[in-house]
């Protein structure tokens, strides 16, 4: 008994089945009926042309590849970080980037000598042409540098030659001499010489010489009391000034 309802319940399982597919495909094949009048207005077809190549699709066109395209496409389940990557989607189709091969050049193969700095502005031009002529593309960087150095080298040495040209000038304009110029003596300033020093020293002696012997003399002519009340009167002058100025103070 069992086993007779495993039969039935199997047999309706495929019929649903059955009843699906065929739905799917009659909901496909309205679609393409809708559109068909606008395909045949739009593209020259025949008609039963179409329905030949549709019949002959049919019998591919299952419901599981549907599904199984419709779900690599992204469209059922929805997700569109899936993209169609068929080569009628795309323009045209990428190609891989391949590095250029130099060519052999065999017995023609140039030696080149080390690279020193260029003497003279035409050799430095002559050589940047020289490398621009070299048909090696390993040699397209070493090119850039190059012509980029020698660039800047043009420039320093124009630059230099100008500030050279600039100075010549100048010089045609000063007067070259050995001799000594004559120093300008300032008014406020005084130069001697030894003898001078030496002859004012003996002038300030001779001076002091004079006072001392004024001193003696003036001694000579007053009397003890006369020196000893002048030095009293000069002390109580000079007790008084200090008391003016701690008074000021």
């Amino acid at each position: 008994m069992s086993v007779g309802v495993a039969c039935a319940k199997e047999e309706t399982d495929r019929e649903n089945q059955t009843i699906a597919d065929a739905k799917w495909i009659d909901l496909i094949l309205a679609l393409m009926i809708e559109s068909f009048p606008a395909l045949d207005n739009s593209i020259k077809v025949k008609k039963y042309r179409f329905i030949k190549v549709y019949y002959q699709a049919r019998g591919k066109l299952t419901p599981k590849v549907i599904k199984q395209a419709f779900r690599t496409a992204g469209i059922w389940p929805f997700n569109p970080d899936k993209v169609l990557t068929s080569s009628y989607v795309r323009d045209a189709p990428v190609l891989s980037i391949q590095r250029p091969v130099t060519p052999l050049l065999g017995s023609q193969k140039r030696v080149f000598k080390p690279v020193a700095t260029p003497p003279t502005l035409r050799v430095a031009s002559d050589f940047s042409v020289f490398l621009n002529k070299i048909p090696r593309p390993s040699h397209v960087k070493f090119i850039a540098k190059a012509q980029k150095t020698f660039e800047r080298q043009l420039l320093e040495c124009v630059q230099k030659d100008h500030k050279i040209t600039q100075l010549e000038a100048q010089l045609r304009h000063h007067s070259i001499s050995n001799k000594r110029k004559k120093v300008a003596v300032a008014p406020g300033e005084i130069f001697v010489n030894i003898e001078q020093v030496h002859a004012a020293k003996e002038a300030q002696e001779e001076v002091a010489r004079k006072e001392a012997k004024r001193a003696k003399s003036y001694v000579k002519n007053h009397s003890v009391k006369e020196l000893e009340k002048a030095s009293e009167d000069a002390e109580a002058q000079g007790q008084s000034g200090m008391e003016f100025v701690w008074e000021l103070v």
